[in-house]
């Protein structure tokens, strides 16, 4: 045997490794390395003894020693994991030598023992010596048995594919373990921790024995997380730091305000409004595994349908797997944008395998651990059901939906993305075509929930009378008009432009139709279209288009004078001039009326105008030229 180590392999094959007289350097990779400068550790009881004379012509010794994606241990109770490489020049000198247990009896009498110590661990097969100077590698069988005081921290990665029994398992932040299909994991206790930079996960395929589980979540002050626990028995007191923790009550439409003995149910979701103090609350109780399932209702006489669930593993699971009895095929996230300013709905279709990123990151099928999110019963049924299991779990690093074609089965899809900006906030709207949907309401389109912020504008397309944030339609149906509804709260200059156009034939031209100002604009990928708009609820504001671009439309091109210029009406009857593509230098507007008087001339104001002068009914021409080029508009006020 080797003895007991706080190691998790129960097979395995060690090594000690020794060097002659002359100086050299080791490398070793993807094992356990004991680094002891007295000697191997003392419960090696495997072979004789040395006790031969060691070389008197001893010199001091200075071996570099490079660790690869090994555990380093350096007490007889701790191993610390990492990947990536660490160096070391370690103090051992002439005066380490002797009394080091090794198999057999043939010893190189000029060796000076400097107590490295390696044992391949879990699925790692190698060790290799990085320097002629290093004499040899003694390997036997043994057995390891970890001490019950053993205290493993996992830094990075790590599969467990042997049975394992320690006392206490680590999970730095962002760290990964998976226990493997059909081995056992016993612990003491299991602590996942988290910090601003991520949290630690933990994918169970075997069979997990865990005492104590210890599950961090890291919140970040003066917001609101939509959270669930990653075990059974907490109280809502685990939330330290928090003013107020709510639940939704679907059939009374109504939050509920939590009391901190309140027992948080494993797969339903909560709201914690956290103080302004940043930090991780701690989850403790018995780790949730295996089969888990909520009851949903559809009975509640506002917001329909609609329950806060929430993913009840310590890892990431895949909402597209999950099953989902008389629900909808989508999920919202309400969390907030990317720029932090506002709260959004983040929308993700499991059958369009698409979704929002308002957040700053497109979501995906994978469910963050501990992520609470909205989904809704049927309107078919009254209750329906969501289920998950460990085939579901992931360490949420792998396949993106967005990127993967889901299934042979499953046609490509064309994807139109649309984000509409007040230069602060913004909302997006998706189209998609997929021969396997149709273009009434079905389950590749997904409802729009209204951010219910003034300050956040908001696109939607319809479906029937339906607002729909994911829009899916059979084919591209050419020279069709597909209303784009706009909102906005507050009167301000906007844009519109398309963030992605995938999968379009090349022939294919993407318009975007102003019907208030009766423009059209090509929507190019990356080139916005810049408008002006009061405080507006409309669903005919604006027109996507899609035609053949062999066709000749007569539409300006984006880029046509370096300026797109659009000319309307506000409200206290002033004429209103923006370009969306703003010069160096100022340029020059001139209004005539229909007989070709000229009744204004005034330099532009950067982006947008407001030309300070009342109109009456009539034709007027407005012409914009900046840096020698000009733009003409014709506007009728009425």
């Amino acid at each position: 045997m080797c003895g007991s180590w706080p190691v998790l392999q129960a097979q395995t094959t060690c090594y000690t490794i020794w060097q002659d007289d002359s100086e050299g350097t080791l490398s070793v990779y993807n094992s356990i390395v004991y680094l002891n400068i007295a000697g191997l550790p003392p419960d090696v009881t495997d072979g004789p003894a040395y006790s031969g004379a060691m070389a008197t012509n001893a010199v001091d010794v200075d071996p570099g020693f490079t660790s690869i994606n090994n555990y380093l241990i350096t007490s007889a109770s701790t191993a610390v994991y990492n990947t990536g490489t660490s160096s070391y020049n370690s103090p051992y000198t002439s005066d380490i030598k002797g009394n080091a247990r090794i198999q057999g009896t043939s010893v190189d009498m000029g060796a000076y023992e400097v107590g490295i110590f390696a044992i391949p661990v879990m699925n790692f097969t190698t060790i290799a010596s990085g320097s002629a100077n290093w004499s040899s590698v003694s390997a036997w069988g043994g057995n390891l048995v970890p001490t019950t005081g053993a205290s493993i921290i996992v830094q990075n990665d790590l599969t467990i594919d042997q049975d394992a029994s320690v006392s206490s398992l680590i999970l730095a932040p962002g760290a990964r373990l998976t226990l493997a299909t059909g081995r056992t994991l016993t612990a003491t206790t299991l602590t996942i921790n988290s910090d601003a930079t991520g949290t630690g996960t933990f994918v169970d395929n075997g069979t997990s024995k865990i005492t104590t589980a210890n599950v961090q979540q890291y919140l970040t002050g003066n917001r609101n997380w939509y959270l669930s626990s990653p075990v059974a028995g907490p109280t809502v007191a685990a939330l330290t730091g928090t003013t107020a923790v709510y639940s939704y009550n679907e059939s009374t439409s109504a939050w509920v305000t939590e009391t901190s003995g309140a027992v948080m149910t494993p797969g339903k979701g909560y709201v914690a409004a956290n103080g302004a103090t940043s930090g991780a609350v701690t989850f403790s109780g018995t780790l949730n595994n295996g089969a888990q399932s909520s009851a949903l209702t559809r009975s509640g006489t506002t917001s329909i349908g609609f329950n806060l669930a929430g993913n009840p593993y310590p890892s990431y699971v895949n909402w597209e797997s999950a099953t989902k009895t008389n629900l909808e095929p989508t999920i919202w996230y309400r969390s907030k944008n990317a720029g932090n300013t506002a709260y959004v709905y983040d929308t993700y279709s499991a059958t369009g395998h698409v979704g929002t990123g308002l957040n700053g990151t497109n979501v995906t099928a994978l469910i963050p651990p501990m992520q609470a999110f909205w989904v809704r019963v049927d309107p078919l049924y009254t209750s329906g059901t969501l289920a998950f299991d460990n085939t579901m779990r992931s360490h949420g690093s792998g396949i993106n939906p967005l990127k993967v074609k889901a299934a042979d089965s499953t046609p490509v899809q064309k994807i139109l993305r649309l984000q509409v900006s007040n230069g602060v906030n913004h909302d997006e709207a998706i189209v998609l075509f997929n021969t396997n949907a149709s273009d009434g309401y079905d389950t590749y389109d997904s409802e729009k929930i209204s951010n219910a912020n003034p300050a956040v504008p908001e696109l939607y397309t319809l479906v029937g009378t339906e607002k729909c944030v994911i829009n899916g339609l059979n084919a591209v149906t050419l020279n069709e008009e597909l209303p784009l509804g706009f909102t906005t709260g507050e009167a301000n200059t906007f844009s519109i432009q398309a963030t992605e156009a995938s999968n379009f034939d090349a022939d294919t031209q993407i318009l975007l139709k102003d019907n208030l100002l009766n423009t059209e604009q090509e929507l190019v990928v990356g080139t916005a279209y810049v408008f002006a708009s009061d405080v507006v609820s409309s669903a005919s504001r604006f027109s996507v288009v899609f035609k053949s671009a062999s066709v000749t439309t007569g539409i300006e091109s984006a880029n046509q004078d370096n300026q797109q210029v659009m000319v309307y009406k506000n409200a206290n009857n002033k004429l209103v001039v923006t370009r969306s593509a703003v010069s160096s230098t100022e340029g020059n507007i001139t209004v005539t009326n229909a007989m070709g008087q000229k009744l204004v001339n005034v330099s532009t104001t950067g982006s947008i105008t407001v030309i300070d002068k009342s109109f009456g009914s009539g034709v007027y021409v407005v012409t914009v030229t900046t840096d020698g080029k000009s733009t003409t508009k014709k506007v009728i006020m009425n």
